[in-house]
């Protein structure tokens, strides 16, 4: 199934990206970002992998023990919603 990110998804990946590599260095924010395309491929051959969230119809994949991203199923493409802290655990 196709994969489109949202803008928010976009933003907040793209700002925990900045966080990792700022705090940890290059190398950890690029196991970070490997770790969720590696999520992302497994999400377009089984949409219904990870767990259902408490938001009707979206689902939580954890990408690490500090961070999560939200995503919708739709009819053909899978819709990543955005990236959060664990920490903060908005609403799932």
């Amino acid at each position: 199934m196709r994969v489109v990110w949202t803008e928010n998804a976009h933003f907040t990946f793209d700002s925990i990206l900045t966080q990792i590599e700022n705090k940890w260095g290059e190398e950890i924010a690029l196991e970070f970002y490997l770790a969720t395309h590696q999520k992302i491929t497994l999400i377009e051959a089984n949409p219904y992998l990870y767990k259902e969230s408490s938001i009707p119809n979206t689902r939580h994949a954890v990408i690490s023990k500090q961070t999560s991203m939200l995503y919708e199923i739709g009819l053909d493409a899978v819709l990543i919603l955005f990236f959060f802290d664990n920490r903060q655990e908005p609403f799932i």
